[in-house]
């Protein structure tokens, strides 16, 4: 072995250890793609481990600057520098991080004009259709007595049926024809059924229900769930948005519900119940379907997307925020809290986090005494709502602290929108 492989191995296995240390697994934070805006100074990941360098590894129309100096294909250390770059001019470069010669991690980096979005804050009111129907429980004349059909492996609250009979069922009256269809014929209907993120095949026999008159399956299923939420942010130009800033989930519990398409429309807020120590409040509003604003794509893990096809209320154009702009101390949060006039209450942003789960990023405190006096601090029905600092969106408010409702958790609002993009583009169902 040559003494050149032999250095080559040495690093390998420097590496290997290396990442065994709890300072080198940061790394984990460090993103495969960024999307930048140009000639702002922008912090990749937060400080690496001591002993990383980097390096440009293509072209790229512009310069990529590093601590005030232009950076080259040869390696830099960063020693106990983040990893922060400005790049003035809009293109796709790439850059290598690695260590003793070794590249770890090349990092895709998308500069773009500086995006502006108009910040929201609006009361909406959202109805989700699902991907499928969505057990919300089990009804039985006379409960579990004679006749009980459940079993451990029975159909249960939480499974998801997405196929009857091999088609699809879409509606609850879909399913009720395949059933009545199965109960006359005295046999089981063979289910597709989602538990768990997997896909298994149940036969469940009908029974007759003297009191409906019809056969039925014994359970209770939901083909849409509705909800009051807050519109964070969207694009005048193209009418897509982003809202509610979390996963959908039946009761708010249990795992997100794949969503099929649905419908936003206005939701005015009539009152407040006030959040209390171990109790979270909440808004009561009214949902105006007769005013709708638009239609939804789908959902993912940070809200709800989609376009609205009538303005939504003139609201200013502000910065979209890097995640690396956002900074504890003092912000804005904007949201209602009576009718539809959207307002401003100073809170702070007490943690960042950029490794936290999702939509816990940010951890944000209410220090507005009038909306203390209101709410009692964050409520049900505020998820969503947009957190401005320094002149940006920087964040989207996910959800309160049960044991403390002066505070909540909030999601990077750069995060939310760029999977809005990607949720528009994969999916693009309404227009």
């Amino acid at each position: 072995m040559d003494v050149r492989r032999a250095a080559a191995w040495a690093a390998m296995g420097m590496l290997v250890l290396a990442y065994a240390t709890p300072g080198w697994r940061t790394m984990g934070y460090l993103p495969g793609e960024a999307e930048v805006p140009a000639g702002d100074r922008v912090r990749l990941a937060p400080p690496l481990p001591p002993g990383l360098a980097v390096r440009r590894l293509d072209g790229g129309p512009g310069t990529i600057w590093l601590a005030g100096r232009p950076l080259g294909r040869a390696w830099r250390s960063l020693g106990e520098r983040a990893l922060d770059v400005r790049v003035a001019r809009p293109g796709t470069y790439a850059l290598g991080v690695g260590a003793w010669g070794l590249s770890v991690r090349r990092v895709r980096v998308d500069v773009r004009a500086p995006r502006r979005l108009a910040v929201g804050g609006q009361s909406i009111g959202l109805g989700v259709r699902t991907a499928g129907l969505l057990v919300v429980g089990r009804a039985w004349p006379g409960g579990a007595g004679v006749g009980w059909p459940f079993g451990p492996a029975s159909l249960g609250p939480g499974d998801r049926i997405v196929a009857a009979e091999g088609a699809s069922v879409a509606a609850e009256s879909d399913l009720r024809t395949v059933v009545e269809r199965a109960g006359r014929a005295g046999r089981a209907v063979r289910l597709t059924v989602v538990r768990g993120g997997r896909a298994r095949s149940l036969a469940v026999r009908p029974r007759f229900d003297a009191a409906l008159g019809r056969y039925r399956l014994g359970v209770v299923v939901r083909d849409r769930l509705t909800g009051i939420g807050t519109l964070s942010m969207y694009d005048p130009a193209t009418g897509l948005f982003a809202a509610l800033g979390h996963a959908i989930q039946e009761g708010g519990l249990g795992p997100a519900v794949p969503v099929a398409g649905g419908s936003v429309v206005a939701a005015p807020i009539q009152g407040v119940r006030r959040g209390l120590f171990g109790r979270p409040g909440e808004k009561v509003g009214s949902v105006d379907a007769a005013h709708p604003w638009g239609c939804l794509d789908g959902a993912g893990p940070y809200g709800v997307y989609g376009r609205l096809r009538t303005p939504a209320p003139a609201a200013p154009l502000l910065p979209l925020a890097t995640a690396s702009e956002v900074h504890t101390g003092r912000a804005w949060l904007r949201t209602v809290v009576r009718g539809q006039r959207v307002e401003r209450f100073a809170v702070r942003i007490e943690r960042v986090a950029w490794g936290a789960a999702q939509g816990r990023q940010l951890v944000v405190r209410v220090e507005d005494p009038r909306l203390l006096a209101l709410t009692g601090g964050i409520v049900q029905g505020m998820s969503g709502s947009p957190i401005v600092q320094d002149g940006r969106i920087a964040g989207v408010l996910t959800h309160v602290l049960v044991s403390d409702p002066t505070r909540g958790y909030g999601v990077f609002a750069e995060r939310v929108w760029n999977e809005a993009l990607r949720d528009h583009r994969r999916r693009a169902k309404c227009a």
